[in-house]
């Protein structure tokens, strides 16, 4: 199977048709057409089926029937991420309650100013993490690849103002210098550290007891910013309820091999707990090219 090609899921007209549920529907009732929508989705979305479905049985262990759940429950939970993303951008944030675990640490980084990395995955909801910093008058920068959907980013900033500042990812590099410059005006720099397109550097690291590539970037990334850094995750735990945690903000005083294998390690930890949250659907465990190390 062929590694992440740097796209996001979901068309502009997908999330075209979620604004109009939620204006007209409401979220409940929206909810319930999400049902109907992702069971229509494990029937024909054969190759994303097949790849969770491995994923399930051949690295977390589940017998068919327990997998075969866990896909279903997956893209009911994938599309209601998507559609509580929309929700809080058009201003309803209120419909949602929030339990964390490190809210408190995050809050102090960031009115200390002194710039700071977030390491999250495709887990969970991370958008919603953006929540916990909304009173806390920092800068938060999303770095994105390029070649994610653009139309749609400019869409929600329309429902009324993404949370979040995007820098995306350049073949000229150029990115780096509007990230270094962030982290000095003590801003805030969200990266994805689980996925990665085939010009990137990776690593290949222990992973639900098998191996798997894992993108060098973000952990070099916080090697040479030299700023504190935090591991932080999303879950959702019932339909308005989302719980958030952190790692301690700590600064790098591992080498960027040991960065990473520490990310894998506590990823593992997340998915182990809330397997259905698992949004990854290209082969995770592809093997790893040594000219890619």
């Amino acid at each position: 199977m062929a590694t992440w090609d740097g796209k996001t899921k979901g068309t502009l007209l997908g999330y075209r048709i979620f604004v109009l549920m939620v204006n007209n529907l409401g979220l409940t009732v929206s909810y319930f057409f999400l049902r109907i929508v992702s069971f229509y989705y494990f029937f024909f979305a054969t190759k994303n089926k097949a790849t969770l479905r491995e994923f399930y049985m051949r690295y977390m262990g589940f017998d068919l029937a327990k997998a075969n759940s866990l896909v279903k429950k997956n893209f009911y939970l994938l599309a209601q991420s998507i559609l509580d993303k929309i929700a809080f951008s058009m201003g309803l944030q209120h419909e949602f309650t929030f339990s964390n675990e490190g809210e408190q640490r995050l809050k102090s980084l960031a009115k200390d100013k002194t710039g700071g990395v977030l390491v999250s995955a495709h887990f969970g909801n991370w958008d919603i993490a953006g929540q916990i910093l909304k009173d806390s008058n920092t800068r938060v920068n999303v770095v994105m690849h390029d070649n994610e959907h653009k139309q749609i980013k400019a869409y929600l900033d329309q429902l009324g103002g993404d949370r979040f500042h995007v820098i995306a990812q350049k073949e000229d590099m150029s990115h780096l210098f509007k990230i270094h410059q962030a982290t000095k005006n003590g801003e805030l720099i969200c990266i994805h550290g689980d996925r990665f397109v085939d010009a990137d550097q990776t690593i290949e690291l222990d992973f639900l007891g098998s191996r798997a590539r894992f993108p060098l970037g973000p952990f070099k990334l916080i090697s040479k910013l030299n700023v504190p850094y935090a591991f932080v995750f999303t879950v959702k735990t019932s339909a308005r309820h989302y719980h958030f945690t952190s790692t301690v903000p700590t600064l790098p005083n591992l080498s960027v091999p040991q960065l990473a294998a520490s990310f894998a390690s506590v990823l593992e930890e997340k998915v182990r707990q809330n397997p259905e949250q698992w949004f990854n659907y290209h082969d995770f465990f592809q093997k790893a090219d040594s000219s890619h190390e």
